[in-house]
């Protein structure tokens, strides 16, 4: 009897050890899966920003040209050189 209970125990273990790899497996390739996601996100994101950061100039530029504006929005290269002996 004692050979029995020895020899399930055993297999008991091997299956438990074989399932606890099969389930680390399972979670890296889930893990990987996402840490892919992350990183198309990431991209999208710094594309999305880039393409917003072109079109807040366009729109400053645009904003720029309205002369009431103009003294508000110019940017500050432009303002700091247009002071006439201020400095």
């Amino acid at each position: 009897m004692l050979m029995f209970a020895q020899t399930l125990f055993y297999l008991t273990v091997s299956l438990a050890i074989i399932g606890l790899g099969i389930l680390f497996g399972m979670i890296t390739y889930y893990l990987m899966k996402v840490a892919r996601e992350l990183n198309r996100i990431a991209n999208n994101v710094g594309e999305a920003s880039d393409d917003l950061r072109v079109q807040l100039e366009d729109i400053l530029e645009q904003l720029a040209s309205i002369p009431f504006l103009s003294a508000f929005i110019r940017p500050a290269a432009f303002r700091k050189h247009s002071k006439k002996g201020r400095e």
